[in-house]
């Protein structure tokens, strides 16, 4: 039998407004510390891996100024969606600037696509520019978590 995760994926915990960081490495680590932080990882250290392997094989970058970087991992306890806009664009791999970033975890008993299914959704909303510049430019929380709250199963 699938399991199925009801539980929010983010919540304004999960959301980092007029950010400054650097690089990417910065940006994986400290949203991944607040997911840990939050309880939403059982293992921080394997997680962080799984996404650091994820973007070596590929950069998750999406064009639009977004890049979506993610792990599927024993690490994670709970689906959970971060999110991330930054003051200043940054090369996030030797061709791509970003702005927005969406972090996700994934647990391993997860069924085989639900990271999928979660980027679909977010795709769904992303395609939208007025969507994304309202994204780049918001800085309250709870609006920010309005708007990309959804759900899977």
């Amino acid at each position: 039998m699938e399991k199925t995760y009801s539980e929010e994926l983010i919540n304004d915990e999960l959301i980092f407004t007029a950010q400054d960081f650097k690089t990417k490495d910065e940006i994986i680590e400290f949203m991944s510390q607040r997911m840990h932080m939050l309880g939403r990882l059982n293992d921080y250290q394997t997680y962080i891996q799984s996404v650091h392997d994820r973007e070596k094989c590929f950069p998750t970058c999406i064009g639009f100024g977004i890049a979506i970087p993610h792990g599927k991992s024993e690490g994670v306890k709970t689906p959970t969606v971060a999110f991330m806009n930054l003051k200043q664009e940054i090369m996030w791999n030797e061709e791509e600037e970003v702005n927005l970033i969406f972090l996700l975890a994934v647990p391993v008993e997860a069924s085989s696509n639900y990271h999928l299914k979660v980027l679909a959704e977010l795709s769904k909303k992303l395609i939208e520019e007025d969507f994304r510049e309202r994204l780049k430019n918001l800085g309250d929380k709870k609006e920010i978590c309005n708007m990309l709250t959804f759900h899977i199963n």
